[in-house]
């Protein structure tokens, strides 16, 4: 999506830009973020925990659940298991799915179960920038 859809569509489900840095849109309290390519079109778009939100995969409300059943989930999905974890964040490079910082202070419910901090989706461009650090 480009800049000017990602804002509309943001905007139509009630949430403005909050702010804009580093040629990104933050969204939510800045709890969604995207970032752009230089064509204009996202390559990166991160979600964190608000409770105005829910995210979810394969029927799972990923932010209700503890960070490793949400690890499981996308490990599963991947098809393999993940090597080289590190416990505070990880990319799941077939599906471009980023995990970042699980930790008990992003439980909105009770703050007693680690849950993901962000959990981000990018596309082929994000994964090429990545393999570029």
């Amino acid at each position: 999506m480009t800049r000017p859809a990602i804002t509309a569509a943001m905007k139509s489900c009630g949430f403005d830009v909050t702010s804009s840095a580093h040629g990104g849109l933050y969204f939510l309290e800045n709890s969604v973020m995207a970032e752009f390519q230089p064509d204009g079109t996202a390559s990166f778009i991160g979600v964190a925990p608000h409770r105005d939100l829910e995210l979810t995969f394969q029927g799972v409300d990923l932010f209700k659940k503890h960070a490793d059943e949400v690890f499981k989930l996308f490990e599963t999905h991947e098809g393999e298991t993940a090597t080289d974890v590190d416990p505070h964040e990880h990319l799941f490079p077939k599906q471009i799915v980023t995990l970042w910082d699980p930790d008990t202070q992003y439980d909105l419910n009770a703050e007693t179960m680690p849950v993901w901090g962000q959990i981000g989706i990018g596309n082929a461009q994000y994964m090429t920038d990545c393999a570029a650090l």
